[in-house]
């Protein structure tokens, strides 16, 4: 097994001192340790990890952050987010052969199990969405901006002060018509910054938890209007793929993203074929 690095960020001391002794097991492995996001972002911008074990709540930013910055020099192979609030959010986050969630307090057996199965290859999909940054702000009760943006460029701006869905910004809307814009997008990647601006009114009132299932409920309806199409999309290209019609089966994948750009299935089969050269016209 070739030799790999760690990074373990957990504010409770005890807990963190768990985690060191649980990977000491783990041959070939050598493992850094972090109490805050701080300290776990300079940690990240000196040298690459392998795997990851994030506390989501911490004092002074969440295991999304850190994610972030371990991103910005190389995506761990693995990762795991740990947290006491794993029933909050359980739903929205998308977990993988990479990427888990455990629930405090952490099983031995079940940690040591996934970091002894080290996954091959270089396939990571850890982007974090809107209402994934959302629940764990509010959670931990942090005040932050999360900056929405499409191409590099900013279209949309959600502000949490002290856990409370505080004001959202997108094109001409402002408030609570702005966040609904905002959830029902697609195809962007979120940037969470600390307050840009203290003191500024209170322009969404409901509470987020409400607000969120009932901003959400139009999204589950499309969805369940879209999944006959989507499901006959699916079954012709499976048709296809075994009929070796490969470059109909890609565009009917892409047919499929079109209509739900979470579909994972059509995502990693498209990219299969688009990386086999049936991307490109038949003939």
């Amino acid at each position: 097994m070739r030799a790999r690095t760690a990074l373990v960020v957990e504010d409770e001391l005890s807990t963190r001192m768990l985690y060191l002794s649980i990977l000491a097991a783990v041959p070939n492995l050598t493992v850094l340790s972090a109490s805050n996001a701080a300290e776990a972002t300079m940690l990240a911008s000196l040298c690459p990890f392998d795997l990851a074990i994030l506390d989501l709540v911490l004092p002074d930013g969440s295991g999304f952050d850190v994610l972030e910055a371990l991103r910005e020099h190389k995506t761990p192979d693995q990762v795991v987010l740990v947290s006491a609030y794993i029933d909050e959010f359980r739903q929205s986050v998308r977990i993988g052969p990479n990427l888990i969630l455990m629930e405090k307090p952490v099983a031995p057996d079940r940690l040591l199990s996934f970091v002894n199965a080290a996954p091959e290859g270089d396939e990571h999909d850890f982007a974090f969405t809107i209402v994934e940054y959302l629940q764990i702000a509010c959670i931990g009760l942090h005040s932050v901006d999360l900056e929405v943006t499409r191409g590099g460029a900013e279209v949309g701006r959600v502000a949490i002060r002290d856990g409370q869905l505080w004001d959202a910004a997108y094109q001409q809307h402002a408030g609570e018509r702005a966040f609904r814009h905002i959830i029902a997008l697609e195809r962007v990647a979120i940037v969470c910054h600390p307050p840009v601006v203290s003191g500024a009114p209170r322009f969404i009132r409901p509470d987020w938890q409400p607000l969120l299932i009932d901003a959400a409920r139009p999204l589950a309806a499309q969805a369940q209007t879209a999944r006959p199409e989507i499901d006959e999309l699916i079954a012709r290209a499976a048709a296809d793929v075994r009929g070796a019609r490969f470059h109909s089966a890609y565009q009917a994948y892409l047919r499929v993203l079109e209509r739900d750009a979470t579909n994972e299935l059509a995502r990693r089969n498209a990219e299969r074929l688009s990386t086999l050269g049936f991307h490109t016209p038949s003939g």
